[in-house]
C-alpha cells in the first residue's frame, strides 16, 4: 500500500497521512451498486482520507446516490445490495483506519531503513566498528590444548 493508493492525499507524504489519523483523521471504504437487467454488481470503492472536522457521511453522498439510481433495478440482488450500499454509506461507510495506520507504520519504518542503508553505501555515516577480541592461547599459532584425560574406572 502506497499513499497514492489512498484519495484525499495528493501531495501528502507517508509521515502527513499518519500525523493526519493521530490528529482524528479516518479511512473509509465506500460501497457502491449498480446493475444491467438481470446482471448487479456490489463494489467498493478505494480507500478515501477524511480529514479531522470533515464528514465521511458527506463523502459517501455520491456513491449513494449512484447506488439508488443504477443499482436497484437489478434482478434479484439490485434493490438489496442497493439499500445496503446506502445504508453503509449514511454511516460514514466502513472504517478501515487502523490496517491502514498500521501498514503506512511499516511502510514508514521500512523507508527509513533504506534510507539509513544509503547513507552507510554513500559513506555519509559510517557504521561502529567494533574489534575482535582475540585471546592468545587459542591463536592460530599456538598447537590445540590436549583432550582432559578420561575419568578414572568405577571401583
Amino acid at each position: 500500500m502506497t499513499v497514492a493508493d489512498i484519495k484525499g492525499t495528493k501531495g501528502m507524504s507517508v509521515e502527513d497521512v499518519i500525523n493526519t489519523i493521530e490528529k482524528g483523521g479516518k479511512c473509509v471504504i465506500y460501497l457502491y451498486t449498480f446493475s444491467i437487467v438481470i446482471y448487479s454488481f456490489k463494489r467498493s470503492t478505494a480507500i478515501h482520507l477524511i480529514k479531522p472536522g470533515e464528514s465521511a457521511k458527506k463523502k459517501g453522498r455520491k456513491y449513494t446516490i449512484l447506488s439508488l439510481i443504477f443499482g436497484l433495478f437489478g434482478i434479484p440482488f439490485g434493490f438489496i445490495w442497493a439499500i445496503q450500499s446506502a445504508i453503509t454509506n449514511s454511516k460514514g461507510g466502513i472504517d478501515v483506519t487502523s490496517t491502514v495506520y498500521e501498514k503506512l507504520k511499516g511502510v514508514l519504518s521500512l523507508e527509513k531503513i533504506q534510507m539509513e542503508q544509503k547513507r552507510v553505501e554513500t559513506g555519509e555515516i559510517t557504521t561502529p566498528q567494533t574489534p575482535i577480541a582475540t585471546t592468545p592461547s587459542l591463536s592460530s599459532t599456538s598447537p590445540p590444548p590436549p583432550p582432559p584425560p578420561p575419568p578414572p574406572p568405577p571401583q
